[in-house]
């Protein structure tokens, strides 16, 4: 099989997000297997990648180009719409596999258009409202990453869930149990929930971890005067160095998290996650950690807070559990790989038996 990955979304390197991961990992799994893997996505310019992309460009002119850093070719660009089609003249997947939110009508119109089959892969809250043709169309199939994404999707046919690839040895450690952590400190991640339960708990020490360079700690956008016991460290490429140091993981989340791949890495070194009810974190949670309405009062989140952190019985059990939770077969890397292979295949399956039917007469006929 060769599959190419199609998002409008930058990558990593340039993008560190779940999604940019979670496609990473999966490429480099579906390699071991056999499976040639291309990803086309977009181009923000930055760094060591961004600036070799951009001299392509300029210099030998091709508003596309391809680099093999990662392991397999990924092609970038400023708006990846307008190459779609020559990426896959020169790559020629058997299937398409279309992710993210940004553009996504005109991005699944131009995929379609290609007569290959195209399996969208769900990883974002945003509800990616298809014309009835589109969602109808037969080359089109589509993948949630949770039992919660899938929800939200109702008018979709899903060929089914398969969640984020969270590989163990990339997170689990053993922990000094020393800090508080915040991962990705922005308002629709509850910021504003954990500057108060720091304020609240000037004993306790708070770990702020940034996703991007560039993060405004305390300036205009950040209008905090930041107490003694919050420190900021990031970005950060090994997770294990947060994990190292952190007792609890807080994740307040203000908006639909589709999946939460941060309690996942968590609880693989036995850390227990207090997070919102939103989403699909109570999915990712499950009992390794306690939940509490996103729209609570403070009191009750530095309740659920300091029944964690103070309780030395309960944080022990909420620890077992949580490393319990991490062990589930439907979240390990063999079982996830196998069943986007077969949820793929099977919708490759039926694209060649619907051609086959087209070119054959009915009975009868």
């Amino acid at each position: 099989m060769r599959l190419l990955f199609v998002t409008t979304n930058k990558y990593l390197p340039e993008l560190r997000g779940g999604m940019e991961v979670n496609t990473h990992e999966l490429s480099m799994a579906l390699l071991e297997r056999g499976v040639s893997v291309g990803v086309l996505c977009g181009l923000a310019g930055v760094g060591l990648t961004g600036i070799r992309a951009r001299i392509r460009r300029k210099v030998l002119g091709d508003p596309c180009p391809m680099d093999m850093a990662l392991g397999y070719p990924t092609w970038r660009s400023y708006n990846i719409i307008p190459h779609v089609g020559s990426v896959v003249a020169s790559f020629k997947p058997d299937i398409l596999v279309v992710q993210g939110g940004a553009d996504f009508v005109p991005l699944v119109t131009t995929c379609l258009g290609l007569e290959l089959p195209v399996v969208c892969y769900l990883h974002t809250q945003d509800r990616l409202l298809l014309s009835k043709e589109l969602f109808e169309h037969p080359n089109i199939a589509f993948i949630a990453n949770s039992n919660f994404q899938k929800s939200m999707h109702p008018e979709k046919q899903f060929l089914g869930v398969v969640p984020p690839i969270v590989p163990p040895t990339n997170y689990i450690t053993a922990t000094s149990r020393s800090f508080a952590t915040f991962i990705n400190p922005s308002p629709h991640k509850g910021l504003n929930t954990v500057r108060g339960l720091a304020e609240a708990r000037p004993d306790i020490p708070f770990l702020f971890v940034v996703n991007r360079r560039g993060f405004k700690r305390d300036g205009p956008q950040q209008p905090w005067k930041r107490p003694g016991n919050v420190r900021f460290v990031g970005p950060v490429r090994d997770m294990r160095s947060v994990y190292r140091r952190t007792k609890l993981v807080v994740a307040p989340s203000q908006w639909l998290e589709p999946w939460g791949r941060i309690a996942t890495e968590a609880h693989f070194s036995g850390i227990p996650v207090l997070a919102s009810d939103r989403g699909g974190l109570p999915e990712a949670v499950g009992p390794g950690g306690l939940r509490v309405p996103a729209d609570a009062p403070l009191s009750e989140w530095l309740d659920a807070f300091s029944a964690i952190w103070d309780d030395s019985a309960r944080y022990e059990q909420l620890s077992a559990a949580a490393r319990q939770y991490s062990q589930r077969q439907e979240i390990s890397r063999d079982v996830i790989v196998g069943s986007f292979l077969r949820l793929l295949n099977a919708h490759c399956s039926n694209q060649s038996k619907e051609a086959d039917n087209a070119k054959c007469p009915s009975p009868g006929l």
